[in-house]
């Protein structure tokens, strides 16, 4: 638990959340002005990092394993 009562959750404080990057690069999508901004930027390359960095590093638990890069059939019923 954090000095201020506060729970930080798993990861360093200065560890980018992959998860949030994710949900903030869908809430800049839907702005157009938005799409091109630093922010969107700035979140695509911390993801693009992770990817550049998996196997090797996590950040905040989540790692991107061997079966993301794995060719799979679609799922068709």
């Amino acid at each position: 638990m954090d000095p201020d009562g506060w729970s930080k959750g798993p990861g360093r404080r200065t560890d980018p959340c992959p998860y949030a990057n994710l949900i903030i690069l869908r809430m800049l999508s839907e702005v157009p002005a938005l799409v091109d901004s630093p922010d969107a930027r700035r979140a695509v390359e911390m993801l693009l990092h992770h990817w550049q960095v998996r196997g090797k590093q996590k950040y905040f638990l989540f790692s991107l394993g061997t079966d993301f890069a794995k060719p799979r059939a679609p799922l068709v019923r």
